[in-house]
């Protein structure tokens, strides 16, 4: 099924992720992209995603928005003067407040395209 390749390719991209520290943040990208579809498409059940091709479309969708949000990312640490005040609590928050703002988003646009088509 959809759900145990994407749980497992997930599992495989977290070990990974370990040893291919040099590509950061690209392999944290991709295990949180295969944990959030899997995630997607465990916990929908049918229910509102009838199709593999309305599944696709999702997921199709989903990569210009992580893409986006990667880059708005990186664009704002490039801002910053030193990279030290990236380890506070504070500025990890707001991280993790901008990445929820951007999946509120991507939820938010995936319903209303589920719910009219």
């Amino acid at each position: 099924s959809v759900t145990s390749t994407l749980l497992a390719a997930t599992l495989v991209l977290i070990v990974a992720e370990r040893f291919l520290e040099q590509f950061q943040p690209w392999t944290h990208v991709a295990f949180r992209a295969t944990a959030i579809l899997g995630g997607l498409a465990g916990s929908n059940a049918g229910l509102l995603i009838k199709t593999p091709f309305q599944f696709l479309q999702i997921a199709l969708m989903f990569l210009p928005f992580n893409l986006v949000h990667i880059w708005l990312e990186l664009w704002w640490v490039a801002l910053e003067d030193d990279c030290v005040g990236l380890s506070s609590a504070g500025v990890y928050f707001a991280g993790v407040l901008r990445c929820c703002l951007v999946m509120l988003v991507f939820v938010m646009i995936a319903l209303s395209l589920l719910l009219t088509g």
